[in-house]
């Protein structure tokens, strides 16, 4: 009688021990599906996919003097990159002005990042828009960088609905 009670508690500790084994490759297969982990990289005139849109950047111009404003800094010059945007989902898209970011290497070589302005030339996008199923829509991202910059790369990492983070498009930027 003790032996059967010992082979029974022998095979529930074992089938514990081979459940808690299989568990990790269950989560395994309920790994998102979505794509993530990936690093794009893009040269000037390259149409961008993403999951949500497409996107290029039609032109880019820096200057310390855009539509009658100066930058406070005066060692620093506007950049105006003019993108276009392609809603490629089956809903409305929403966008706001941290979606795409400057990055570059400062003097000492570290890595600096810059948000957009908050709009105050014509044409620049608003600080959150959104864009509808299918539409085309054009405008300004502006920028604050200094007077000496002559390259950085302009970032969208893709962000879903619940925070989950998807591929990385980094497109390359040269400027005089």
């Amino acid at each position: 009688m003790q032996g059967d009670v010992f082979m029974s508690r022998s095979r529930r500790f074992f089938i514990l021990i081979l459940l808690l084994l299989l568990l990790p490759a269950c989560s395994l297969m309920t790994k998102d599906p979505r794509p993530h982990g990936e690093k794009y990289t893009y040269e000037m005139g390259d149409t961008i996919t993403t999951a949500f849109f497409t996107w290029s950047l039609d032109s880019l111009q820096t200057g310390r003097n855009m539509q009658n404003f100066l930058p406070e800094d005066r060692q620093s010059q506007f950049l105006a990159c003019e993108i276009h945007l392609h809603n490629t989902t089956s809903s409305a898209l929403p966008m706001s002005y941290a979606d795409f970011k400057l990055v570059y290497a400062d003097e000492v070589g570290k890595e600096q990042t810059l948000y957009p302005l908050e709009p105050f030339l014509e044409g620049q996008l608003p600080d959150s828009y959104t864009i509808a199923k299918d539409e085309v829509l054009s405008g300004l991202l502006v920028y604050e960088i200094p007077k000496n910059l002559k390259q950085a790369i302009l970032v969208y990492q893709e962000i879903y609905e619940d925070n989950f983070k998807g591929n990385i498009h980094n497109l390359h930027l040269f400027f005089e």
